[in-house]
């Protein structure tokens, strides 16, 4: 199929994008939202799909507002066959969907209709779910709502992370999509409505989300250290300092205590108490400092840690 926009802002997207690049997939052209500012700095900066789009020379649109006539006049100038939407997070209105020769579809990283929302991947790490997948789902005027074009599962491993669930899950996409867009090029595709009943939500993940809550089970802990590895670890507080958490083991073993107490130091990591069973960190950041993993840390800061003090 030729003539195919690609629609998307952040790093799942941007990523999807440059694998349907190298599998030889023709994008005419890429939309996303305009340059912003992030970070501490506040410095402005292009989202991943534009920098992506810029690599392989690929025209890039960007619009504050996709539903305008502004935007409606642009993608109708770029006659679509098919329009593919990818982590854009906002209500596409009729007069867009209807533009294109097969409407527009959109890849979702769950099995739909459980997970919906902006944070799929995290929150199936959260849940301690043992399979997830991908959706490619026909779009209309609800969010994660349109009719299932497509499914393709992925069973999660015990050592997959946000990291690495991203990386598969975006690998599946492509391989979803493509079949996808070849079955509806020859007529092949079955929509399926989605069971509203069956709907699942992601997680809110906010600012106060990312501080341990050691009064929390080891096993909540190491989950939320895994789903957010690679996006912003989570952190703890010591003796007044932020030291953020970067690779965790859940060990069980019950100790009666107050969580948060550490009851063990040495080259295998620090041993701290929690609402049941034991968390081990194996792998943390200091303020300004690299990721440096315990084992390495007691060369230099032998008595920072000692046992039985606590971490907040």
């Amino acid at each position: 199929m030729n003539n195919l926009i690609f629609i998307g802002t952040n790093n799942f997207a941007a990523e999807i994008l440059e694998k349907l690049i190298k599998k030889n997939i023709k994008i005419i052209c890429t939309i996303t939202k305009p340059d912003n500012e992030f970070g501490r700095g506040h410095k402005i900066t292009k989202y991943p799909v534009k920098i992506t789009s810029e690599k392989y020379s690929i025209p890039c649109i960007t619009e504050e507002k996709i539903n305008s006539l502004e935007s409606e006049n642009k993608i109708k100038h770029l006659f679509p066959n098919l329009i593919i939407m990818v982590d854009y997070g906002e209500k596409i209105k009729k007069n867009i969907i209807n533009i294109a020769k097969y409407g527009i579809i959109n890849i979702h990283p769950s099995i739909l209709p459980k997970l919906k929302g902006p944070t799929p991947i995290q929150t199936a790490i959260l849940n301690g779910e043992k399979e997830t997948g991908v959706s490619i789902i026909k779009i209309n005027n609800k969010i994660d709502s349109g009719n299932i074009l497509n499914i393709m599962t992925y069973k999660i491993k015990k050592n997959d992370n946000y990291e690495k669930l991203f990386k598969n899950l975006s690998r599946l996409a492509v391989t979803c999509l493509i079949k996808t867009i070849k079955d509806i090029e020859n007529k092949k595709i079955i929509e399926k409505i989605q069971k509203i009943k069956k709907s699942t939500y992601t997680q809110k993940i906010e600012n106060d989300f990312y501080k341990i809550n050691w009064n929390d089970t080891a096993i909540n802990i190491e989950r939320k250290v895994k789903a957010l590895t690679g996006i912003k670890y989570p952190f703890t507080i010591f003796k007044n300092e932020k030291i953020k958490i970067v690779y965790v083991k859940l060990i069980k073993r019950n100790i009666i205590s107050t969580p948060g107490v550490i009851k063990n130091v040495n080259k295998n990591g620090i041993d701290i108490t929690t609402k049941e069973n034991i968390i081990r960190i194996k792998k943390l950041q200091f303020q300004g400092k690299k990721i440096i993993t315990v084992k390495d840390m007691l060369n230099s800061k032998k008595n920072l840690f000692k046992i039985n003090e606590f971490f907040e």
